[in-house]
């Protein structure tokens, strides 16, 4: 866990981007500049100190360290929208399918295992606690 607060968000307008900054609007750095096109949610995993992405466009599921650093494509899903992490797996839903999905990561190396958890009329964002 980080010892101070930093705040992570995406950026969809002219530059797409996911930016990081201290609480206080200081240090604002941008973590990922490059093959992004739509951006739409992001989670954090605070203990590996890694950021997950959604990019609704790309039909894609990303990772980075919280620098930017050792960029993982985590899997390609139709139209993720909603993402999460808890222990070593990421859920995400997704309005091409109407499902919420889930995905085994384990040492941040992409296993094949993939489960539809359960049909739903529409999700568009989950959150886990």
């Amino acid at each position: 866990m980080f010892p101070f607060r930093i705040l992570f968000w995406t950026d969809v307008g002219k530059n797409q981007a996911i930016k990081k900054a201290n609480m206080d609007g200081s240090n604002v750095t941008t973590i990922v500049s490059t093959y992004l096109s739509f951006p739409k949610c992001l989670t954090l995993d605070e203990a590996n100190s890694r950021i997950y992405w959604t990019d609704f466009v790309y039909d894609i599921i990303e990772s980075s360290r919280f620098d930017g650093s050792d960029r993982q494509t985590i899997t390609r899903s139709a139209g993720p929208l909603g993402i999460d992490i808890f222990g070593d797996f990421v859920f995400w839903s997704t309005t091409k399918a109407n499902k919420i999905m889930v995905k085994l990561i384990k040492l941040f190396l992409i296993s094949i295992f993939r489960v539809v958890l359960f049909f739903v009329v529409y999700i568009q964002y989950i959150c886990i606690s």
